[in-house]
This record gives C-alpha cells, structure tokens and sequence, in this order.
C-alpha cells in the first residue's frame, strides 16, 4: 500500500512544471502568428479563429501556440518540415544531424498527433491555422519518449510533431537557448533511424555543447535521458 502511495506520489510531481527548465517570453498569438505570415506567404490566406484574450491557460501547459496543417506548405510531410528548418537556419545557428534521413521512410506524423489536429481544425472554423495550449517538455520528463507517449495520451494529450515544434522556436527564438534547458523530444512523430520503416524512435531539438547551436537529432523510444529532455504535448479545448 505505502508503496503504491509513492507510486502515485511520483508520479503527481512529474506533472508540476519544473521552471528552471524552460525561460523563454511568452508571446501572445497574434504575435506568433504575424511572425509566420511574415516567412510564409500561406499563411497570409488566413486569421486566427480562436482568441485567447479570456482563455485561462490550463493546467499542465506553458502557453497558448500557433500551429498548423503543415500541408500549407507542402503536400509532403518532410518537406514542409525542411522549409521550417531552413527558416530557424537563416535566424540563429542550427544543424539537423539528420538532413540524409529525412524521407517519408524516415519521419512521420504520428496518427494520433494527425487525428487530433484534424478535429482541431475542424472546431476552429475548417481554420488550417490553429491555436493550442501546449507544454514544452518542463511538466513531462525524466520518462522515456515511449512511456510520456502512452502517459499523455491517457490524460488526453496528443504529442507535439516535430513540423509543431519547430514552428514554436521560430516564433519564440529565445527557446533552446541556454545549457540548462532540457531539450524538446517530439513524441508525435515517429521516426525510423535506418529508413526500414521501424518506427521506434522520436524526433528531439536540443542545444548543442558550444551553447549556441540549435541541433535536430533523433531519440530511441526506450531510451530515458533523466532531465535533459522533456517531451511536447498539447491539448484539445473545444471552442464551443
């Protein structure tokens, strides 16, 4: 029984954000959301549907974020992704440790990440451009990629996709910026290391050892990197 109570004990202080992990400005939606109309023309087509200005931020989330369907920018998943990266490039130091590894072969969208998004979409007005509450990794860590999958899952969160992530650092340049952040696993994806379609592994963003670069790397789903990484998730709020 007492240890049961530890148990469940633990498990309530993985969900208390750990701040020292993650100091970045907040920046409100609008905001976000001219920075990518200014570096994608796409979105230009559209306005955001919900508005945060009276929205509480809910438990276990760090803000609200500007996402999208990344079919805005191509058809194909990995490309649309590699504009975003070429984006970052052109702002601040970033090396993708996997730019030969980045077919359809090797990065997906999780289904559930998918499936989520599209009921997002559809309940902001059919709106391709979302807003979302979200947590970068401060409140889910210290858990391997694969068990933070099947734990946010059960408490109705869907894992952050890498084309999400990497959407959230450009608007927020200050994210990943010092050598105490955790870095950010990208558990809604999945990601096949030798291109064979074993899916057992999830897409990260961390600062490198100079403390300046911003590197694209790959995790096992088995693998624990105690504190140094945290995974992204997100949650659904109903509009109506």
């Amino acid at each position: 029984m007492n240890i049961k109570i530890r148990k469940e004990e633990k498990m309530r202080q993985r969900f208390i954000p750990n701040e020292a992990f993650r100091k970045f400005k907040i920046r409100d939606t609008k905001k976000q959301f001219m920075i990518l109309k200014k570096y994608f023309d796409t979105f230009r087509s559209f306005e955001l549907s919900f508005q945060t200005q009276d929205k509480a931020l809910p438990i276990d989330s760090e803000s609200y974020f500007v996402g999208a369907d990344f079919a805005l920018l191509s058809d194909c998943y990995e490309e649309a992704v590699k504009m975003v990266f070429e984006t970052i490039s052109e702002n601040r130091p970033f090396k993708n440790k996997l730019s030969n590894q980045m077919s359809a072969k090797h990065l997906r969208p999780g289904s559930m990440c998918n499936g989520i998004l599209d009921i997002i979409c559809e309940d902001q007005n059919d709106n391709h451009v979302i807003v979302y509450p979200a947590q970068l990794g401060t409140i889910l860590y210290g858990l391997t990629p694969g068990k933070a999958r099947r734990l946010s899952e059960q408490r109705n969160r869907f894992g952050l996709s890498t084309f999400l992530v990497s959407l959230i650092i450009l608007t927020h340049p200050d994210i990943l910026i010092s050598k105490d952040e955790m870095g950010i696993c990208c558990i809604g994806d999945d990601y096949s290391p030798n291109g064979d379609y074993n899916f057992d592994s999830s897409p990260v963003f961390y600062l490198d050892n100079d403390g300046k670069t911003l590197v694209f790397d790959y995790i096992n789903r088995g693998t624990n990197w105690n504190n140094t990484i945290g995974c992204a998730t997100g949650l659904f709020i109903p509009t109506n």
